[in-house]
């Protein structure tokens, strides 16, 4: 049994088994495709602030940072339609120097804050994707030698490298920037609202139509990006099967099938990756057409209420209405790319944490 093994496994390091043939052994072998799973998982994301809790102060300041900078942004936009409405329409100058000076000053505290937020942010992504390796690496060698003789060397380095990046990035990335957008937009509504509730339903039309789009292309982007990893997998796990086996494989003479198979694989790898981005292409302009086509569709109504003799709406709520809806509709792009994002990041997390999941044979 032990010497139908060792055979198997000379045989793959020297690339003379077919591809159905080796699927076959890695089946046998444990060494299955991972299995998709829900690409947003609220018990994956539990477990990483596990990570993130000895870091208690660190994520509480992150976390402050972000509600900060996500209650600025609209307060600015107001700010900009208050000064149009008030000192410019009664040109008041003294007002004006006043409001400006208040303005500048407010909008360097937001740059402020901006700094400590993205830099607390990388802090905080770096501690966790520290102690993840970390307990990544413990874990393994608690494993026994089955584990290692059943599990490609290329897919371990995969996981500690390649998946754990991208669970980096999305605590670096993904959480805190859609916090922030999230509630920009949350910021921007409450304001639009206080303004004027006519048109603050027109924008709110536009939901049913990006909850549709979410809806159709969040499944494809799913499996897009599961198979972009398990594609990027396959060729570490190849090179570094090929590196280990080389005395093997040019005792054989199969350079030139090993370099055929390999090609295949990277070509593979391209047309995946060609998907993910025809899908993401299709999918954001999506979004940056809806949200230019309802602010054409504000200037219509706005401008029809303001115009209209006996309007409660001036003209400068009208331009102040339109910087709000333009700070609410810019963060639909900026949580598409997050989405995306956010696939790949679910992807990485479920791997490494199958690894420290796995229960050692004895």
């Amino acid at each position: 049994m032990k010497e139908k093994t060792g055979n198997e496994e000379k045989a793959r390091l020297a690339g003379i088994v077919d591809r159905d043939t080796l699927s076959h052994i890695r089946r046998e072998k444990g060494e299955e495709e991972e299995r998709s799973q829900a690409p947003l998982s609220f018990r994956v994301i539990r477990r990483l602030f596990r990570f993130a809790q000895p870091h208690r102060p660190l994520l509480m300041g992150t976390l402050a940072m972000v509600i900060l900078r996500a209650l600025q942004m609209p307060v600015l936009a107001w700010a900009v339609g208050a000064i149009v409405r008030g000192p410019i329409a009664q040109k008041d100058v003294p007002a004006l120097v006043w409001w400006v000076a208040g303005f500048a000053a407010f909008a360097l505290f937001t740059e402020v804050t901006f700094h400590y937020r993205v830099r607390w942010a990388l802090q905080l992504g770096e501690v966790v994707i520290h102690d993840l390796r970390e307990a990544m690496f413990r874990h393994w060698l608690r494993l026994t030698m089955g584990y290692f003789n059943t599990h490609a060397v290329g897919r371990l380095i995969s996981r500690l490298t390649g998946d754990a990046e991208n669970v980096r990035v999305g605590v670096q990335n993904v959480l805190f920037v859609s916090l922030v957008q999230a509630g920009q937009m949350i910021g921007c509504a409450a304001f639009m609202i206080w303004e004027d509730l006519t048109l603050f339903l027109v924008v709110l039309g536009m939901a049913p139509v990006v909850w549709l789009l979410n809806r159709f292309f969040r499944r494809r982007l799913s499996a897009a990006y599961r198979n972009q990893s398990d594609s990027f997998s396959r060729i570490t796990a190849t090179m570094a099967e090929s590196v280990s086996g080389i005395r093997v494989t040019q005792s054989f003479s199969r350079e030139g099938l090993n370099a055929s198979q390999f090609r295949d694989l990277v070509q593979d790898h391209a047309s995946i990756n060609l998907v993910s981005a025809r899908t993401s292409g299709t999918f954001l302009p999506l979004l940056e057409l809806n949200g230019q086509l309802f602010l054409a569709l504000l200037v219509v109504v706005g401008g029809w209420r303001a115009l209209q003799p006996g309007t409660d709406m001036p003209l400068g709520s009208v331009i102040q209405f339109f910087f709000l809806a333009g700070l609410f509709f810019s963060p639909i792009t900026v949580l598409g790319n997050m989405f995306n994002e956010a696939l790949n990041s679910m992807a990485g997390a479920e791997k490494v944490f199958a690894v420290l999941d796995t229960v050692p044979d004895w």
